[in-house]
């Protein structure tokens, strides 16, 4: 075999092994609703990393995609605002983990989480005690999002992965805050 037959090959090896490696590490992923307002909106296309958090325990305020605790099913893609352990409480727009006001390095202050008092870990003021093996989650357009203040916790073994990249449409390509 020639030495451009091998180079060639092994390209063609490296390009394939790439591919295969690349579907398994990212997921794409369409967003149907505008509950994620206004980090991800309607029709945005994204990438999940879903190897990281094999490597590393996922942290406040990453968006992530995990099994809907009503029915595995179904895919949901939230902001984790509670730690597995942590006491959280929603007063009057405001976020307080463990008696104190939440740093807002972790989540933009922009983001206003309502109270609603018909959903079982919604209401003003209310402790919420978040399980070891669990992440209280929450969709940054409080008012139209399904979240953890209706359905309870994320354990962490219905975890995917993390959004990292929106990559259509192209004026809105970039990194996810």
């Amino acid at each position: 075999m020639k030495k451009e037959h091998v180079i060639s090959f092994a390209i063609i090896i490296a390009v394939v092994f790439f591919m295969a490696a690349f579907r398994v590490a990212v997921h794409p992923c369409k967003i149907p609703t505008n509950a994620m307002a206004p980090a991800l909106r309607i029709g945005d296309s994204i990438f999940i990393d879903t190897v990281t958090y094999k490597f590393q325990e996922p942290r406040r305020g990453d968006v992530i995609l995990f099994s809907y605790p009503l029915n595995p099913k179904v895919d949901m893609l939230k902001r984790i605002i509670g730690m597995p352990k942590e006491q959280l409480r929603i007063d009057s727009g405001n976020i307080f983990i463990d008696g104190k006001l939440m740093d807002t390095v972790q989540i933009p202050r922009s983001r206003i989480y309502l109270n609603k008092e018909e959903w079982e870990f919604g209401k003003k003021g209310q402790a919420i005690q978040i399980p070891a093996d669990s992440y209280f989650v929450l969709g940054d357009h409080s008012a139209y999002s399904a979240d953890s203040r209706q359905w309870g916790f994320v354990k962490k073994k219905n975890v995917i992965g993390k959004a990292f990249y929106i990559f259509s449409p192209s004026e809105r390509r970039g990194k996810i805050s």
